[in-house]
């Protein structure tokens, strides 16, 4: 065993504190400004989330003090909807800062890609969705619109250890019926 050398274990390695503030703000664009029309609504939202996560207690002293893991500082969801009649939609902005993926903070990757940080990443999604009747209803989206790649979390084993990528854009298409 060298020294600074990483140790993996499985254990509860100690005691934390996490404490955050979310807040959700929606916005109907036209009612703010007068229009009272019940056939169009244009409507603008944000989520975010701020967390501060830190372990005060270990009996691993490479552990106490540092951020709890897979906890992101920063998680923002933001977008816009517009409804017209019986046609809605939306777009979405998602963002999520860096998150260590283990207890002692490590900033590299170890040979197996194991631990060390995820990076931030952000996605984009759209949706579209059409109400023929109030009994047949059509709704697309598309998901991950950039095609972006970006890493979820690691894995130890199955697929195998390193890091688990996002999926690329996907497409969905649905039709409901209502009996």
């Amino acid at each position: 065993w060298k020294e600074n050398s990483l140790i993996n274990i499985r254990t509860n390695v100690g005691k934390a504190l996490i404490v955050g503030l979310e807040w959700y703000n929606e916005l109907h664009l036209l009612k703010a400004f007068g229009n009272r029309s019940s056939k169009l609504d244009w409507t603008i939202y944000t989520n975010t989330a701020i967390i501060h996560s830190r372990y005060t207690q270990s009996p691993y002293e490479n552990v106490k003090g540092k951020e709890v893991e897979f906890i992101p500082s920063l998680n923002i969801k933001t977008g816009t909807q517009l409804v017209y009649k019986r046609l809605k939609a939306s777009i979405q902005y998602s963002y999520l800062s860096s998150q260590f993926t283990d207890a002692q903070n490590s900033t590299d990757a170890d040979p197996t890609a194991t631990v060390g940080i995820l990076p931030a990443y952000s996605v984009t999604d759209i949706s579209i969705a059409y109400r023929v009747k109030k009994w047949l209803h059509f709704e697309g989206s598309v998901n991950n619109v950039t095609n972006k790649i970006y890493a979820t979390r690691r894995a130890s084993g199955y697929p195998g250890p390193g890091l688990l990528t996002s999926d690329g854009r996907g497409f969905f298409l649905t039709a409901a019926v209502k009996l």
